[in-house]
């Protein structure tokens, strides 16, 4: 089995500033995408930790769809 990736440096700035805010809200972040047909879409997440991939660590979220 070939050795894990090591942590990407986006991992280590976003943990920093999670723990920088320390307030619970900065738990919940938005996200947007856009659908098939070309409108915009967006929803509110929680983020709830990191958890291990393949291919390198995933970010863990929950909401309510």
């Amino acid at each position: 089995m070939p050795p894990a990736p090591p942590p990407p440096a986006w991992q280590a700035t976003l943990a920093r500033a999670l723990d920088r805010a320390g307030s619970p809200a900065a738990r919940y972040l938005q996200v947007a995408t856009v659908k098939p047909d070309g409108r915009p879409t967006a929803r509110t997440v929680v983020f709830r930790g990191w958890f291990d991939g393949a291919d390198g660590p995933r970010l863990g979220f929950v909401s309510d769809a």
